[in-house]
């Protein structure tokens, strides 16, 4: 029994590495993907593991940290575990331009056709499918469906 324990504990110590953080560091949040919930943009399987990246404002203590949230994660505490934080692999914290959606109260925005970009007939057996592949409104051409 206490072979086993000391083997553990070697492979554990082997595993460790000590975690810290300094104020203003950047910092992704470990979120736990419930299902059937849509917590932070998606839903199941494809739910996000971290999202990110927010600033170390201070520490709290040895192990929690107090982050800077962003607005709609207002109703979040700001101080977390440093188990659940890891570091920003970037140096560069990404800048994203985007344009402001108009958003219905409901959450919901309607996406408009720009243009029609390629057209196809798939014949299969004896069925033929048009497929046409179309520019949509707020994504770039490369998003195109």
């Amino acid at each position: 029994m206490r072979t086993a324990q000391s083997q553990q504990k070697s492979f554990t110590d082997r595993q460790h590495r000590p975690l810290e953080f300094a104020t203003g560091d950047h910092v992704n949040l470990k979120v736990s993907p419930m299902k059937g919930a849509v917590c932070f943009g998606a839903m199941g399987k494809l739910a996000p593991w971290f999202i990110g990246p927010f600033e170390i404002t201070g520490c709290v203590g040895v192990v929690p940290y107090r982050l800077t949230l962003l607005l709609h994660l207002s109703g979040i505490h700001n101080v977390f575990n440093i188990f659940m934080l890891q570091k920003c692999r970037s140096d560069v914290v990404p800048v994203i331009d985007w344009e402001p959606l108009k958003v219905h109260e409901d959450a919901f925005y309607i996406e408009q056709l720009v243009r029609i970009l390629n057209r196809k007939e798939q014949v299969i057996r004896i069925k033929v499918i048009h497929l046409v592949k179309v520019h949509w409104g707020h994504h770039n051409v490369d998003e195109a469906s």
